[in-house]
């Protein structure tokens, strides 16, 4: 949804996610997700995964907390998104969680984004 708001500048973005569960982070898992998310056709979208190891160096580099929920099938993680320029300086954070994956709480979150990236678009452009 941000991606289609963007319009025009969505040339300028990438869509960075990162795996943020511990049990699931293969190339598999996350391509079938981007599958059930119909995220395959978003050509500036891509998912950063590697070895747990490495997972936990990220997550903690970025503030992402991760747990394994009681029971083992639900994994609990913050929600955080950062607009990052080209020359590696985070712009904005929104520490936002989209909410439950209604309609109006996923445009709302895709605005929240949308206005992130066009921010540190225009501010890494006189800046720069």
């Amino acid at each position: 949804m941000a991606d289609q708001m963007l319009g025009a500048k969505a040339a300028n973005v990438v869509i960075v996610a990162i795996a943020a569960n511990p049990l699931y982070y293969t190339t598999g898992y996350l391509q079938a997700f981007d599958r059930q998310e119909r995220l395959t056709g978003v050509r500036n979208w891509h998912y950063l995964t590697g070895s747990l190891s490495q997972l936990r160096k990220v997550w903690a580099s970025y503030g992402i907390a991760v747990q394994v929920l009681p029971g083992g099938q639900m994994i609990g993680h913050n929600d955080l998104v950062f607009a990052i320029d080209a020359a590696g300086h985070i712009r904005a954070e929104i520490n936002s969680d989209p909410g439950a994956g209604t309609a109006s709480s996923k445009s709302s979150f895709a605005g929240e984004f949308t206005q992130a990236a066009k921010q540190a678009m225009a501010r890494a452009g006189s800046t720069s």
